[in-house]
C-alpha cells in the first residue's frame, strides 16, 4: 500500500535530518579545525602579526617598565621605547612572523590530527641576528638617540666615580666635562660599532673566540690636555699647596729641626710661604712638563717615571720668604730689630737653602707612593702603561669565566642562534609528558586520540554511506516512477537543508551566538593592558573563527537547497512529460 510506503518514507526522511545535520557539522569540524589553512586564515584575518607591533609590544614594553622607567646599565630607556619597537620590527617583521608561524601550523596541526608520524618545526635565527645588529647601529648612528644615550651614559659614570678628597677639584660637572672632551660622541660610538661587529660572529658561530679591544693610546692626548688644564686650574693649586705641600713641609720641619717653643709654624704660615715660594703662575707654567714626563712614561715614549721640576730660580724667592718668616718670629722672642735680623739670616739662610733644595726636584713613582701613605702606586701606574700599550680587552674567556655556571646558557644560545630554534614531535611529546604528574598517562592518551582522529579522517567518506542509502529508499518507497522518486529524495534535501540553515542562522544568531559571545568576554581582564590586549584579540579571533565555522555550515546549506530546487524542478518536468500511468493517480 502505497500510503504506509509513504509513512515509512517520512519516518526515514526524519532520520535523514537527524544523521545528515551532524555529519554535515562534522565534516565542517574538519574542514576548520583540522585544517591548517582554516588557522592562518583566521590569524591573517585579525591582523595578528601587525597587532603585535602596534598593540602587544607597546604593552610588553609598558610592562616591562611599569612607572614609566625602562632601564638598562642604570640608563634610563623609556625615551627610547618607540626605537627599540623600530629594532625589533626591522629584526621580526610581520611578514616574517608570519612566514615562521604559518609553516609551525602546518607542520603541527597534522600530526596532532593523525595525519603524519612526525614534524620538525625550524625557526633560522642567524640571519635575524645579523638584522639586529645592522638596525641596532643604524638606530645608535641617528643623532638624537646617540646625544641621548651619550649623555645619559657620561651622568652615570660620573655619578658612580668616587671623588673621596679631591671632591672640591673634581666635581661632577669637571668630571663631566672631561669625560665628554676625552671620549667624545664620535669615538664612543665607533667602540660600539666595533664590540657589535666582533660579538655578531661569536653569537652565530661563525668565529668561536671573540676579543673586545679598545685603543687607549688614541685618546692619551686628549687626556693629557684635559688633565692639564684641570691642574693648572686656580683650585687644583690651591687644593694641591694646601692638602699636600703644607703637610709634606711640616712633616720635614719636625723631622729635621726642633724649633724652639714661639718658633714653630703654624699651618697658614707654612701655605702663606709654600705660595710666595710656588707661586700660581710658576706652578701653572710647570704643570704641562709634569704632564709631558708622566704621559711620555704611560704611553711607553719613557722607560722610567720621573718627575723633574726646575727649583733653581725658585731658591731667592725661599731665601727671601724664609728669612723675613723668621726674622719676623725672632722679632718677638729678641729686642734684635727685624731688618738687623734679616740681614743676620742672610748669610745664614742662603747655604741652608741650597742644601735643602736642589736646583732640579725629581720625584719618581716611589717617591708618589711614599706621598700616598706608603700605597704601591708605582704597580698601579706600571699596570696602567700596560694598559695604555695593550688597550682595555674583554674576551670569551673572560665572559665564560665571569659568568661561571651559568656559561652554558652562553653556549645555548650560540647553538640557538647559529642552527635555529628547531621544534619536533619529540619536543612536543617531551612537553606533554612533563606537564604533569602522570605524564606517561597523559601522553599515551593523547596517542590514542591522534590514531582515532587519523583513522577517522581516513576513513570520513563512509560515513555518508548510510545517509545516501536512507536518502535512496526515501525516494523508492515515495514513489512509483524514478521522476517521483527524484522528487521524494530533493524534496528531502531541500528540507534538510532549509532546516540546517535555521538551525545555524536565525536561530544560532537569536539564541547562541549572545551566550557564546558573553561567555568569551568574561574570559578578558581588563587587569592588566598587556592581557587585556592579548584577551580582546583572542575574542575577536574566536569569534571571527565561529563566525567562518557557522557561515561555512549556511552557505553549505543554501548550495544544497539550491541543488535540491534543481533537482525537484527537473523531476517534476520529467513527471509531467512522462505523462500519467493508470496508477499515477495514486504516484
Amino acid at each position: 500500500m502505497i500510503w504506509l510506503r509513504r509513512i515509512v518514507a517520512v519516518l526515514l526522511a526524519v532520520v535523514f535530518v537527524a544523521l545528515f545535520i551532524p555529519i554535515l557539522v562534522v565534516f565542517r569540524v574538519n574542514d576548520t579545525i583540522g585544517n591548517p589553512d582554516f588557522y592562518n586564515d583566521q590569524l591573517r584575518r585579525a591582523d595578528i602579526y601587525n597587532f603585535v607591533y602596534t598593540d602587544v609590544a607597546p604593552a610588553a614594553l609598558d610592562r616591562t617598565g611599569r612607572g614609566g622607567a625602562l632601564s638598562a646599565g642604570g640608563i634610563d630607556l623609556s625615551w627610547a621605547r618607540p626605537h627599540i619597537l623600530s629594532i625589533v620590527k626591522s629584526t621580526l617583521p610581520p611578514e616574517w612572523l608570519q612566514t615562521q608561524t604559518e609553516q609551525g601550523i602546518n607542520a603541527v596541526v597534522p600530526y596532532v590530527l593523525g595525519d603524519t608520524e612526525g614534524f620538525r618545526v625550524n625557526v633560522p635565527l642567524k640571519d635575524r641576528v645579523e638584522i639586529a645588529a645592522r638596525s641596532i647601529k643604524d638606530t645608535l648612528h641617528k643623532e638624537d638617540v646617540r646625544t641621548k644615550l651619550y649623555e645619559q651614559a657620561i651622568a652615570s659614570v660620573v655619578s658612580a666615580a668616587s671623588l673621596d678628597r679631591v671632591e672640591s677639584v673634581l666635581d661632577k660637572k669637571t668630571l663631566e666635562a672631561t669625560a665628554r672632551r676625552v671620549l667624545p660622541p664620535e669615538w664612543v660610538s665607533a667602540q660600539v660599532d666595533n664590540a657589535i661587529d666582533e660579538m655578531v660572529p661569536y653569537f652565530t658561530r661563525d668565529r668561536e673566540h671573540f676579543t673586545l679591544r679598545v685603543n687607549i693610546t688614541e685618546r692619551m692626548d686628549a687626556l693629557e690636555a684635559a688633565a692639564t688644564d684641570i691642574l693648572k686650574e686656580k683650585k687644583t693649586y690651591d687644593y694641591f699647596s694646601e692638602q699636600v705641600l703644607v703637610p709634606i713641609v711640616k712633616q720635614n720641619i719636625q723631622q729635621t729641626a726642633q724649633l724652639p717653643p714661639g718658633m714653630a709654624l703654624t699651618d697658614s704660615e707654612i701655605l702663606s710661604s709654600v705660595r710666595l715660594i710656588l707661586p700660581l703662575e710658576w706652578y701653572q707654567a710647570q704643570v704641562p712638563g709634569v704632564m709631558g714626563q708622566i704621559f711620555s712614561y704611560l704611553k711607553g715614549t719613557r722607560e722610567t717615571l720621573e718627575v723633574t721640576i726646575p727649583l733653581a730660580d725658585r731658591k731667592p724667592v725661599a731665601i727671601d720668604v724664609l728669612g723675613k718668616l723668621v726674622a719676623k718670629k725672632l722679632e718677638s722672642q729678641m729686642s734684635a730689630s727685624s731688618a738687623g735680623l734679616e740681614q743676620l739670616l742672610g748669610t745664614i739662610l742662603p747655604p741652608l737653602v741650597n742644601r735643602a733644595i736642589p736646583d732640579n726636584f725629581t720625584l719618581t713613582a716611589a717617591d708618589l707612593g711614599r706621598m700616598q701613605g706608603g700605597s704601591n702606586i708605582e704597580a698601579s701606574i706600571g699596570q696602567a702603561r700596560e694598559r695604555v700599550r695593550k688597550g682595555l680587552t674583554f674576551t670569551d674567556k673572560e665572559l665564560l669565566a665571569a659568568l661561571g655556571a651559568d656559561s652554558v646558557k652562553i653556549e645555548n644560545v650560540r647553538q640557538y642562534l647559529a642552527a635555529g630554534f628547531t621544534f619536533t614531535d619529540a619536543d612536543l611529546r617531551n612537553l606533554i609528558k612533563a606537564s604533569a604528574e602522570t605524564g606517561d598517562e597523559k601522553l599515551q592518551s593523547f596517542d590514542n586520540v591522534r590514531s582515532s582522529l587519523g583513522a577517522a579522517r581516513r576513513w570520513k567518506w563512509f560515513a555518508w554511506i548510510i545517509p545516501a542509502l536512507i536518502l535512496g529508499a526515501i525516494g523508492m518507497l515515495g514513489g512509483r516512477r524514478w521522476s517521483s522518486r527524484l522528487l521524494w529524495a530533493a524534496a528531502v534535501v531541500a528540507v534538510t537543508a532549509a532546516i540546517t540553515w535555521v538551525i545555524f542562522g536565525p536561530l544560532f544568531s537569536a539564541v547562541a551566538q549572545p551566550r557564546i559571545t558573553e561567555a568569551l568576554r568574561q574570559t578578558v581582564s581588563q587587569a592588566d593592558r598587556l592581557e587585556a590586549l592579548v584577551a580582546g584579540k583572542a575574542l575577536v579571533v574566536a569569534q571571527n573563527a565561529i563566525d567562518s565555522f557557522v557561515g561555512g555550515i549556511k552557505s553549505q546549506a543554501v548550495v544544497l537547497m539550491v541543488q535540491a530546487l534543481v533537482l525537484i524542478a527537473l523531476g517534476s518536468i520529467w513527471h509531467i512529460r512522462g505523462g500519467k500511468t493508470p496508477s499515477s493517480s495514486a504516484s
